[in-house]
């Protein structure tokens, strides 16, 4: 049977990291309903990755709760670090946690697995691979979500060396100069993915980046982000992937 939880977190991860650009994060911090584009973009993906279970009444109360709860939990993050908290890599990892808490109570106890339906034409290799499903939510996060990692770090590094260093000084990097991060940790993590002989891949997964680096015209030591950080988010989250997708396949 299809699970839900895991197209759903996809959804997720898909509408907070990839989709969520520069304009719609803006509208975010500008605007008090500058959530919805956001939330629509969660909601209409939640919709075409859970076709197993549109069918059941269960999953629209479902996914209402859930994009109610997904609006409501980025707002309070926009407020709580405007007013009365710096933002920080701790407040994204609580942020994504419980995001990710909140899809695995409905997914699980508000809608549940049994609901789905397995007649799915064409495309029921991809619904009932699970495995599959895992593999994508973890590239996702950390070929997109590394960037904001190495962010915060960035950000936590200069409040260290600078008491007084303003957080909006350190700008997010424009998508040009993210580029050469994408580049790295795709071919990481599909190198550590794939395991065995592949792992010779991995001393070799920088010099595209590094390229990318050089080409675009990037400074010694002016590339945003930190390859030692992206090495780290690779192999923690391929690491979390394994041992998630074995535990479940027992």
């Amino acid at each position: 049977m299809p699970d839900l939880f895991w197209l759903i977190l996809i959804a997720h991860l898909i509408a907070d990291f990839p989709l969520q650009t520069d304009r719609i994060y803006a509208l975010k911090e500008k605007y008090v309903w500058g959530a919805l584009p956001h939330v629509a973009i969660f909601f209409i993906f939640s919709i075409a990755l859970a076709l197993p279970f549109i069918k059941t009444a269960a999953f629209w109360k479902g996914l209402i709760l859930l994009t109610t709860g997904h609006g409501i939990i980025d707002w309070l993050k926009t407020c709580l670090t405007k007013k009365y908290f710096k933002d920080s890599l701790l407040f994204f990892l609580i942020d994504q946690c419980t995001h990710i808490m909140l899809i695995w109570i409905v997914a699980y106890k508000v809608i549940r697995i049994e609901d789905g339906s397995s007649n799915l034409f064409v495309l029921s290799d991809f619904f009932l691979n699970s495995h599959c499903h895992i593999i994508i939510s973890g590239l996702i996060f950390s070929v997109f979500g590394g960037t904001i990692i190495n962010h915060y770090i960035k950000i936590w590094r200069t409040r260290k060396k600078h008491s007084n260093a303003n957080q909006t000084s350190i700008q997010f990097p424009a998508f040009r100069e993210r580029i050469p991060g994408y580049v790295e940790r795709s071919i990481l993590f599909s190198a550590m993915m794939a395991g065995g002989y592949f792992f010779i891949a991995v001393p070799f997964a920088f010099l595209p980046a590094v390229l990318v680096r050089y080409l675009m015209g990037y400074k010694k030591n002016g590339s945003h982000e930190n390859i030692f950080t992206n090495f780290l988010v690779v192999a923690v989250t391929a690491l979390l992937i394994h041992f998630v997708g074995a535990a479940y396949q027992v």
